[in-house]
């Protein structure tokens, strides 16, 4: 979730720095933050496939970590890949 001037473009160079896909969601009318109870932006918020937020405002790596292994288990076969001591720009 992300809001501001700007939010596209940040929230762009934020996912690319970090490796990151999926979808963001730019929360223009802060609609969307005002359902969930986010008070800070950029919050991270994780749905699972069927659309249940699953983890809200995880914000460092290990948390980040653990919440995308969460939804795709998978990510901890690769956690040598994903280690923490990894710095942004790492996963090229």
């Amino acid at each position: 979730m992300w809001e501001g001037t700007g939010a596209a473009k940040e929230s762009a160079e934020y996912c690319a720095r970090w490796g990151l896909e999926g979808t963001v969601l730019l929360d223009e009318t802060a609609e969307y933050a005002r359902r969930l109870g986010v008070r800070g932006v950029p919050t991270n918020v994780f749905v699972d496939d069927a659309g249940i937020v699953r983890t809200l405002g995880a914000s460092t790596f290990e948390d980040l970590l653990a919440a995308a292994c969460q939804l795709e288990p998978r990510l901890e076969d690769d956690s040598d890949v994903l280690g923490a001591d990894r710095m942004p720009g790492d996963f090229d």
